[in-house]
């Protein structure tokens, strides 16, 4: 218990250190620094670790790729449950439902997730969890615009709509890491030790650097009316999904411990900040998405203890 508390709270300390100094003059609203640093982590710390985990070592095995799989099969669940049934439940409509179910269950894999699974699993939980990562995006958001799109009924086809958010998705450095890192471990090349060292400084800032953006992040989002609806896609992410995780993890594709930790833990995240930043783009449930992120990680601080605790 002791390990997980000294793991745990340098995460949520760095967090607080960046919401502390994003309410100071220091980063005035509107200096946008949050955005610079969330695009440092995102197109060159994230990628760069991504890379020299991926290229750096053996090919996956079809055992990891079945693990990615089965962890993905969980999160749809989740998600077309939340579109279809939560969501109607709780008078969402149509426009809505699909940046709900996006809130139900985009975790914060890459700020909260990286430094998490490094401190707890090492280099071998670190591999499926950016397996994971790199499938996030290019999976979630094009079925989220998708349904978003054809919600409004505006004219263009909904195959030309899901088509850019596809093509957009394949530029995304993260995605592209992953590509380019499978394809040189699949050569059997080797990375130079200079390789090496270049890489090695900016994956070693995208934890710390990710974090302090989160923080920074979430003085932006404002919280707004009644929390109790939050209250929900929290449990469905924070609750629902790391049990569907576990249980398939565990009892029906029975993959190593290490496995089912790192996928149980990635599953236990909270709602990551993109969901924010979908509902303001599509102008609709930004005030639950802004809820949902801000309840979501007030309780992964004691949620994730909890969790670590009983996993690891």
């Amino acid at each position: 218990m002791l390990n997980n508390i000294v793991i745990v709270t340098p995460i949520f300390a760095m967090m607080l250190a960046g919401f502390i100094m994003g309410k100071s003059n220091l980063f005035p609203q509107g200096s946008g620094a949050a955005r610079t640093l969330t695009i440092f982590v995102w197109y060159v710390a994230i990628p760069a670790l991504i890379f020299k985990l991926l290229a750096g070592n053996r090919f996956p095995s079809g055992e990891e790729f079945q693990t990615v799989l089965g962890y993905y099969l969980v999160l749809y669940l989740v998600y077309f449950f939340s579109a279809m049934v939560v969501a109607p439940w709780m008078n969402i409509n149509k426009e809505g439902r699909g940046i709900f179910a996006f809130s139900c269950s985009f975790g914060n894999l890459g700020f909260i997730g990286i430094p998490l699974i490094e401190g707890t699993l090492g280099d071998e939980g670190l591999r499926i969890l950016l397996m994971i990562i790199s499938l996030h995006m290019l999976t979630l958001l094009p079925i989220t615009t998708l349904l978003t799109e054809m919600a409004k009924q505006k004219q263009a086809s909904p195959w030309l709509v899901l088509r850019k958010a596809l093509l957009d998705c394949l530029k995304n450095p993260v995605v592209i890491s992953l590509f380019v890192g499978l394809s040189w471990a699949a050569m059997g090349l080797e990375l130079s030790p200079i390789a090496v060292g270049i890489l090695e400084f900016p994956a070693g800032a995208a934890a710390p650097v990710g974090l302090f953006a989160v923080g920074l992040s979430l003085t932006r989002v404002k919280l707004r009316g009644d929390l109790t609806p939050a209250i929900v896609p929290v449990l469905l992410k924070m609750l629902l999904m790391p049990l569907g995780v576990y249980f398939l993890m565990s009892q029906v594709l029975e993959v190593s411990q290490v496995w089912v930790n790192t996928t149980t833990l990635a599953a236990c995240m909270p709602t990551g900040l993109a969901a924010y930043s979908l509902a303001e783009q599509n102008n609709y449930g930004s005030t639950m998405a802004a809820s949902t992120i801000f309840l979501g990680v007030l309780t992964s601080a004691f949620s994730l203890m909890i969790a670590t605790s009983l996993l690891i």
